[in-house]
């Protein structure tokens, strides 16, 4: 009997984690149908091999990882896919509870980049792309690209991916903003002046960004050819941008930080990162070369 009661409560240890996942899972994803559209459910077609489908749970920045989100911190990614009917799309929903920390700041800004050009594209660097546009669902702004919906909540990040049509998904945009609502400023408009704005924050963020690489290089937090690595790629960016937008050719810099990167010289590339922060205060109130 004591054996049994000691084995009940070894079950018990192993479902409360289980639960308290679930419960997350729930806290942010939509667990059933949505009108038409059919949650996704687990697939256990196969005898023995674990189900395959279903909503998922995942650690990392979810739609914000191609960004460079400053990994300094534990975020959580769950996602699942509705289906939807024939000739209608079937969105995923993407939500990331990020955890809070100093890198949560730039998230709003972050979110952004879905609406903008990359740098695969020197000549979009940046730019807004023509279908983006900021639209209000209730009492909710939100950002969308064509079939792409994408909003901040605090610190959770949502993403309702579609397909590239005028219409959407709107009764699943419409059921996840009444259960994670934008906090998003209802005045935010996709203007020059955004746009500008938007356009040194980026800048500011990549310096940012360089400096915590260094930051966790010099407290043995993450491995030099790792941190050197990703400070060299912000500082890329940043030289990209200050190209297009103070029209100072990067070229030659950007040889030179490949350079010193190869040869591990982390004290010449934090000199360069000095560098461009003093540039950078003092040109960041001119206007840019748009």
């Amino acid at each position: 009997m004591r054996s049994a009661i000691a084995a009940t409560g070894f079950l018990l240890l192993l479902l409360v984690p289980v639960q308290g996942r679930c419960l997350e899972m729930a806290n942010h994803l939509i667990l059933q149908d949505i009108g038409t559209y059919r949650m996704d459910r687990p697939d256990t077609a196969l005898l023995g091999e674990p189900p395959t489908g279903g909503p998922q749970e995942s650690p990392g920045a979810g739609v914000l990882t191609g960004t460079g989100h400053f990994p300094d911190h534990a975020d959580v990614t769950y996602e699942v896919l509705y289906r939807g009917g024939p000739g209608t799309p079937s969105p995923v929903v993407t939500v990331t509870r990020h955890a809070g920390s100093e890198s949560d700041q730039w998230l709003l800004h972050e979110i952004e980049t879905v609406l903008r050009g990359s740098g695969d594209d020197d000549s979009a660097l940046g730019s807004l792309h023509s279908d983006a546009s900021v639209m209000t669902i209730g009492n909710s702004t939100i950002l969308r690209l064509m079939g792409v919906f994408t909003w901040v909540s605090k610190n959770v990040v949502v993403e309702i991916e579609g397909d590239f049509v005028q219409t959407g998904p709107l009764d699943v945009v419409w059921a996840y903003v009444q259960k994670i609502p934008s906090t998003i400023p209802a005045t935010m408009a996709l203007d020059e002046a955004h746009d500008a704005q938007w356009i040194k924050d980026e800048m500011e963020r990549r310096l940012w960004l360089a400096g915590k690489w260094f930051t966790h290089l010099r407290t043995n937090k993450t491995l030099p050819k790792k941190a050197l690595k990703e400070a060299v790629a912000s500082m890329d960016v940043f030289l990209e941008y200050r190209e297009k937008y103070y029209g100072i050719r990067s070229l030659e810099e950007q040889r030179l930080l490949a350079g010193l990167q190869e040869e591990s010289d982390d004290n010449r590339l934090f000199g360069r990162l000095k560098d461009y922060r003093k540039w950078w205060s003092k040109a960041k109130d001119r206007p840019l070369k748009i």
